[in-house]
């Protein structure tokens, strides 16, 4: 049975699907890819934006304005939920992207949020179908989580010793450094490593942040997996679920000496 927790740190999920220019790696060479202006992407934004309305999704934000050239992958509409008091789970499409975002309380496990991106995944090909488009060919899926650490989960401890002590991450400083430390004060790490995994490419970032005008220890995780994954529903929330099982196993590795204190329920 999967456990959730009632103090768990989550700040955001992010689940993205990239198919096209979009899903390609960035050629620093090449410079930016710019998506220039179609009527269809007008088309496909309207039919997306009646379909997910049904759904309960009925606030849209313009994020970029109509016939604007915009980069490849950025989105240009979002989608809230039409009851005015929640702000997510949102939707965000663009040229070749499409995300489903939430944020707690409305994220409370992958088993209820999965549901929701399926319902965004299936708004997105019926939208390409009735502007008379081919169905999105996935072949990039990216799954992020960005978790915030306050007090309450690090009991006090300095940014290094949290790293050290909670998360396993050794980090021993050379006397050239730690010397240079005035009286009082403390060393704030931010640290990235970029993972190569056989199911895809993991990016971890450890850094000191504020969450509700409180210092935090932050810890951005991200996992592409890019490889053909087809125009099919199914098949890009096996691919997402995936990513995010991947993130899961690690996040519950790397907190296991705090678990208590994320109230297991």
């Amino acid at each position: 049975m999967s456990v959730t927790y009632q103090n768990a740190p989550l700040v955001e999920i992010i689940a993205e699907v990239r198919w096209g220019p979009a899903a390609e790696p960035f050629n620093a060479a090449g410079g930016f890819r710019v998506s220039l202006p179609r009527t269809k992407d007008e088309e496909l934004l309207m039919h997306f934006g009646a379909e997910i309305s049904a759904a309960g999704f009925g606030r849209i934000e313009r994020l970029a304005l109509p016939g604007m050239p915009l980069p490849v992958a950025q989105v240009a509409c979002r989608f809230r939920p039409t009851d005015p008091t929640k702000q997510s789970p949102l939707f965000q499409l663009g040229r070749g992207v499409f995300t489903s975002n939430a944020v707690p309380p409305d994220y409370s496990s992958w088993a209820d949020f999965r549901p929701v991106v399926q319902t965004g995944l299936e708004c997105l090909f019926r939208a390409h179908e009735r502007s008379g488009e081919p169905r999105p060919h996935i072949n990039m899926v990216l799954v992020r989580y960005i978790d915030a650490f306050g007090p309450d989960l690090t009991n006090g401890m300095e940014p290094l010793n949290f790293l050290r002590e909670v998360m396993g991450l050794g980090l021993t400083l050379p006397s050239a450094i730690s010397e240079l430390v005035s009286d009082g004060a403390t060393i704030r790490p931010s640290i990235q490593l970029s993972i190569p995994m056989q199911l895809g490419q993991m990016q971890l970032t450890f850094g000191p942040g504020v969450r509700e005008n409180q210092e935090a220890m932050m810890l951005d995780t991200t996992l592409v997996i890019q490889r053909d994954i087809g125009d099919s529903c199914a098949a890009a929330l096996s691919a997402l679920t995936e990513a995010r099982g991947a993130i899961h196993d690690l996040f519950l590795s790397l907190t296991a000496r705090i678990h208590k204190a994320m109230k297991p329920s």
